[in-house]
């Protein structure tokens, strides 16, 4: 995605659970008229990949949603930090911000359920 004139800015928390192969998804943004986010890959930093995962909660802010069953690759792919989350909007429909998605993921450990990992932190201090 090439650079924007955008001033919108954005902050995800991912977690993994290594017994599903679900990559869990929390985050806020303020872009003010998104359009769609998914996850892309494989690419680096200023890459371009194709969709690999597209958010069906809405892309209105906070966000919520789980990517099931992620697969052999796409867990490859994302500890190599080759995935990034894209956003668009009205105003740049080929991408307003965009994320590249780095470690550390936050493992889901002793059988903690995601939903109270969630409630017990907020977006600005995740446990990882």
């Amino acid at each position: 995605m090439p650079p924007t004139t955008s001033d919108a800015t954005g902050v995800a928390a991912l977690f993994f659970d290594t017994n599903t192969d679900n990559l869990y998804v929390y985050m806020h943004h303020n872009v003010s008229s998104p359009v769609t986010i998914t996850i892309n890959g494989p690419a680096g930093n200023g890459g371009t990949a194709p969709v690999l995962f597209t958010f069906l909660d809405g892309p209105q802010s906070p966000i919520s949603d789980t990517w099931f069953n992620i697969g052999t690759t796409n867990f490859d792919y994302l500890k190599k930090g080759l995935l990034y989350i894209e956003i668009t909007s009205t105003t740049f429909p080929t991408g307003e911000i965009r994320g590249q998605i780095e470690a550390p993921i936050c493992p889901i450990l002793d059988g903690a359920s995601i939903e109270n990992i969630v409630r017990t932190y907020n977006a600005k201090s995740w446990p990882c």
